[in-house]
């Protein structure tokens, strides 16, 4: 019977957890991140931690899984958009560390993309998307290729995702992109084009997130794929992930599942 198990075991390991969330989930007053890991790692009661603040990094072991976690910023990962999320990785599988999936080794800490062994990896992401932008007087539409212009000019990026007395310049990066985009009001980021102040389109909101243009032009409620309203596109950039900073994860967990028994 024992051998039996085993073989289950062996062809049916424990999954992957892969879990994601905004960085307020870790300072909330209920303590739900230290609620999440205790019940995550089997434990009977939450996981607590000093004045109720959890670090942007950490690792804990469970009777039942080990998990590991840490704060990602997608501006690290190609693409100029601030967005900083909290990544998890739980597993019981005994051949996997969650800790070497999110955790480069400590002569490579610090951002990510900023070590060379991570940057090489990058470099595909940032080719793919569009680089970096500082104020100008010119601007242009966010392409794939990059936003240069000309002239040594580059698009400036303006932050409108504030109350309506706010404006705020975005020095490299654009803000982070929300669900609430398109629902009304002003959620989502522009761009000063020739002084004219314009929205981001839904394709430009698409790279900001790595995606393929017109990834989000679907059938939407009877509505052809040309005719799909931008309200629900915008919405589901928002409430996405960036794809390079889970392209990293995936690739890292397919490595640790990969890697030589010893």
């Amino acid at each position: 019977m024992k051998y039996k198990q085993l073989d289950l075991f062996l062809d049916n390991p424990p999954p992957i957890i892969l879990w994601e969330n905004v960085p307020g989930v870790l300072n909330t007053k209920d303590n739900a991140f230290g609620c999440f890991l205790g019940g995550l790692g089997g434990l009977d009661v939450p996981i607590s931690v000093q004045n109720g603040r959890w670090p942007s990094s950490g690792v804990v072991a469970g009777p039942q899984r080990k998990i590991a976690w840490r704060v990602l910023n997608a501006k690290h990962f190609g693409v100029p958009q601030q967005r900083k999320r909290v990544f998890v990785v739980a597993t019981a599988r005994t051949d996997c560390d969650p800790t070497k999936i999110l955790f480069e080794r400590s002569s490579l800490c610090g951002d990510s993309g900023e070590s060379e062994e991570t940057s090489e990896g990058f470099t595909a992401f940032a080719e793919g998307s569009f680089g970096t932008y500082r104020q100008s007087e010119q601007a242009a539409t966010v392409r794939a290729s990059g936003g240069y212009v000309g002239g040594g000019s580059e698009t400036l990026i303006l932050d409108f995702c504030h109350p309506c007395d706010v404006v705020r310049v975005s020095h490299g990066f654009v803000p982070t992109l929300t669900a609430r985009m398109g629902t009304g009001g002003n959620n989502i980021p522009c761009l000063n084009e020739n002084t004219r102040i314009r929205k981001l389109t839904p394709i430009e909101c698409e790279r900001l997130q790595g995606f393929p243009d017109n990834w989000t032009r679907i059938n939407y409620r009877g509505k052809s794929q040309e005719d799909c309203p931008d309200a629900p596109r915008y919405k589901a950039i928002g409430n996405s992930w960036a794809v390079p900073v889970v392209r990293w994860i995936g690739e890292r967990i397919k490595k640790e599942i990969n890697k030589p028994l010893k």
